[in-house]
């Protein structure tokens, strides 16, 4: 008896909760698209770690590969981006995420993070990333070291 009032209670008090705010249902959902764009950050990293450069370049916005051209962005990737991430073991927790908006009005996501690895401890660099057609690609690389003010963790 005690048990079946027990669950009654639980029952009528979820039913006279009221429904989560839109703010609430918005924080969840962009806590959901961190979460993929963390993983396409981690996707690239580990790519470029085994230095396949046409997986790495598949994952750039075609608008960038159009502008600068595939042949352009495979030297680019062989010459900084494989080299920067062959001491990579996985990614930091830490991240400052900017919202950006391209020139051409398009928007996505600049993450300052870092990686980390056995030698130095944690890499900074910041990638700009998008959704395009439902999937996330990176705009920009930047392995330029800390920046102050975004990167807070600097040796």
């Amino acid at each position: 008896m005690l048990a079946t009032l027990s669950l009654s209670a639980v029952v009528m008090a979820q039913q006279s909760l009221p429904p989560p705010s839109p703010d609430f249902v918005r924080g969840l959902q962009v806590m959901r698209e961190d979460g993929n764009r963390t993983q396409t950050i981690e996707s690239f990293a580990l790519k470029a770690k085994t230095g396949d450069v046409d997986a790495v370049l598949a994952m750039f916005v075609p608008e960038a590969r159009a502008s600068e051209g595939d042949d352009e962005i495979r030297k680019y990737i062989s010459k900084n981006i494989i080299p920067f991430f062959s001491a990579y073991e996985k990614l930091h927790n830490y991240s400052y995420i900017e919202p950006r908006t391209m020139p051409d009005g398009r928007t996505g996501y600049r993450y300052y993070t870092y990686f980390v690895n056995s030698q130095s401890g944690k890499t900074p660099f910041d990638i700009i990333i998008m959704e395009v057609n439902g999937m996330y690609l990176i705009a920009n690389f930047n392995a330029r070291g800390c920046i102050k003010g975004k990167h807070p963790i600097c040796d």
